[in-house]
């Protein structure tokens, strides 16, 4: 058997390729065709599927930082309804609490939102995945959606506005949703009008804990 080495360049690369012959049996002119083949169908693979780092929209899902850079609201009735960031076996989470309702319960009267800008980079027609972890102390809802406060069409839902049921152990949770074809533009450098990531809790009794928040964009298939 005799070994040739071939150097090959693919796409700019430079390719050491390794050619085994022999005499007898193989033909040397159809082995390297075929090792070359090999490597061209790999390099435009590759360069069809390319590894792309995806960006991560929420901050500080873990909250390791406490509430740094969420934003909540308790309304009426105030009273034994809290959000706060407590510890669960050293693990810091979001507790949300509601222990009264205002008539039949308002989902945004005990609500946490993000409001870090981060989401405004949402792309319009695109698929997002929301992935968190949550447990309840009695199986209940909990209201999530993406919106914008647009005046004066008031809210401009971009289309993630779901309600599953949360139950008594920890579960991890997974959404997926495409954005709306026309998302619109920020009209003002104000907070106010930034996409928002809502999480709201007032409709039903009882406590939600959620960690490991997360908002990206799916990877191409």
């Amino acid at each position: 058997r005799i070994k040739r080495r071939m150097a090959l360049r693919l796409f700019g690369l430079a390719v050491d390729a390794s050619v085994e012959e022999d005499p007898m049996k193989t033909n040397p002119k159809r082995c390297a065709c075929f090792t070359v083949g090999a490597l061209l169908v790999a390099a435009v693979s590759a360069s069809i599927h390319p590894l792309v780092a995806q960006t991560e929209l929420v901050v500080n899902g873990d909250f390791s930082q406490d509430l740094t850079r969420w934003e909540h609201l308790v309304s009426v009735p105030p009273e034994g309804n809290s959000i706060s960031v407590v510890d669960v076996g050293g693990n810091p989470v979001l507790q949300m609490s509601v222990n009264a309702l205002e008539g039949n319960g308002t989902g945004w009267h005990v609500q946490a939102w993000q409001t870090d800008g981060a989401l405004n980079g949402l792309s319009p027609s695109t698929t997002y995945r929301l992935r968190f972890r949550a447990r309840a102390s009695v199986e209940r809802p909990l209201y999530i959606e993406v919106n914008q406060y647009n005046y004066p069409d008031l809210y401009f839902y971009l289309g993630l506005r779901v309600e599953p049921t949360i139950g008594t152990t920890w579960q991890n949770y997974e959404i997926t949703f495409r954005t709306v074809d026309d998302t619109p533009e920020n009209p003002w450098p104000d907070p106010a009008t930034y996409f928002k990531l809502v999480l709201a809790a007032g409709q039903a009794l009882g406590t939600v804990w959620l960690d490991d928040i997360s908002l990206q964009e799916t990877p191409p298939s």
